[in-house]
């Protein structure tokens, strides 16, 4: 954070806060804070980076440099719609990836085993206080999440 702080604050020239930045960066064992400030976006994070133009174009645009931040926003927007095309294409090849049975089978079992064990508790619960044919409903409720009724739920 501290690294990205320099690079906007050495962008609208402040000079002497972006160094103290700088020299943060380096008491906590990095040599480069431009290198630090470069590595965070990396392609895989263009959406990141986006936004960080987009930060220091609303910088540039507040501070008055108005030439500065329409260049900036323009290179934002670039990136961005770069990004995106990235996460759409990504999502639309896990989409179409054909899923295993037991893939899900295996995600979705431990979770459908803690709803049993809360339903049973509920039954149990319901039996201590004399209500029976309420225990009777969480107990449809436990089968039709593919388990019997028991403590061996928990």
């Amino acid at each position: 954070m501290h690294a990205h702080r320099a690079v906007i604050r050495d962008a609208i020239e402040d000079e002497v806060r972006a160094g103290a930045d700088e020299d943060l960066v380096r008491e906590l064992g990095y040599d480069d804070p431009q290198a630090m400030a470069r590595l965070r976006f990396s392609d895989s994070n263009l959406l990141g980076y986006a936004a960080f133009l987009d930060t220091l174009a609303w910088v540039q645009f507040r501070s008055g440099d108005l030439a500065a931040a329409v260049v900036t926003i323009d290179r934002a927007v670039t990136v961005a719609d770069h990004g995106w095309y990235e996460v759409e294409a990504t999502a639309e090849e896990e989409l179409q990836r054909v899923v295993r049975r037991e893939d899900l089978i295996d995600r979705i079992v431990p979770a459908k085993r803690g709803i049993a064990a809360l339903h049973q508790h509920r039954a149990e619960i319901y039996r201590a206080i004399g209500k029976a044919d309420r225990a009777e409903v969480e107990e449809r409720k436990i089968r039709e999440l593919g388990f019997e009724p028991g403590p061996h739920l928990f």
